[in-house]
């Protein structure tokens, strides 16, 4: 099991092109499946940064692409042997809970902690 964290994420921030992006998390996931066909992938539809650095266009419309991305990879690559796997950490997220412009502080570390224990939770039961 791999526990893929705010894919892209980095990129965005970094001003990388999007389709750049895009590819290499594509490459991670065709990777990881490489090394083990039945490998279970958990992905994160990433929390938002603070909401002031979000409200620009550009990172806007990136952090958006990445949600998109997200939702087409898990319903486009998920398979029986190899399930693709999204953890909603955006859902109720605020600035409350961040230490910085994009970083958690110990409130939101405990909110994305128990976003990934509800759905690690269900996978285990399997």
């Amino acid at each position: 099991m791999v526990l893929f964290s705010s894919p892209g994420g980095n990129d965005m921030l970094e001003g990388l092109d999007f389709d750049n992006a895009a590819s290499n998390i594509n490459q991670i996931i065709d990777e990881l499946r490489a090394a083990n066909p039945e490998v279970i992938i958990v992905i994160e539809e990433m929390a938002p940064g603070l909401q002031e650095l979000f409200s620009s266009a550009e990172l806007s419309a990136y952090y958006a692409g990445l949600h998109e991305l997200v939702s087409s990879i898990v319903s486009e690559k998920s398979t029986d042997s190899s399930p693709i796997i999204p953890v909603d950490m955006h859902t109720g997220f605020s600035d409350e809970l961040l230490a910085d412009d994009v970083h958690y502080n110990e409130t939101g570390a405990d909110f994305i902690a128990s976003r990934y224990y509800e759905v690690l939770n269900e996978v285990l039961q399997r």
